[in-house]
């Protein structure tokens, strides 16, 4: 768990995520020399968990498996939320305890804040998923196939350069 003053999962570079298993902190690093596919942000409420801000009534259906093969894949992924404070804490011990996998909440991708610098509040990506999109939050089974489509186009587009 992750209480307030302590450090957060928001590890430098090729760091994956932590989970406590047994009473020990296990944490996932990731292939440093891995070039990740595509940067993807994902909102927390609505869009990973349900209820009413700042209740966490359990996740959207298939939300864990959606984000965690994601992730698998080789994509960088972003939980990307307008919580602070004690309600984001929960946010992220509770994603902690359900083995959702992330890399950094609320902060760009390491090498493109090298790359580019700071480039302000929005997070860079190449697609955002949230429950406030202009149609919609389609379901994680929709946005999981959307994005094997887009990640191809996206393949194709950097093999041609």
């Amino acid at each position: 768990m992750v209480s307030p003053g302590k450090e957060t999962t928001s590890a430098p570079d090729r760091a994956g995520t932590s989970a406590k298993t047994g009473g020990k902190t296990e944490i996932h690093i990731l292939n440093p020399f891995k070039i990740f596919d595509m940067i993807i942000a994902i909102d927390f409420d609505g869009t990973i968990c349900r209820g009413a801000y700042p209740n966490i009534e359990g996740q959207q259906p298939y939300a864990k498996e959606a984000i965690n093969k994601l992730y698998e894949d080789g994509h960088y992924v972003i939980i990307w939320t307008c919580r602070t404070g004690e309600p984001l804490l929960k946010a992220v011990n509770w994603m902690l305890e359900q083995g959702i996998k992330f890399h950094r909440i609320n902060d760009h991708n390491p090498e493109n804040k090298a790359k580019y610098g700071d480039g302000g509040p929005k997070i860079y990506a190449h697609t955002y998923i949230d429950d406030k999109n202009l149609f919609g939050f389609p379901g994680w089974l929709k946005v999981q196939e959307e994005i094997e489509r887009m990640e191809s186009e996206y393949q194709e587009k950097i093999s041609m350069n």
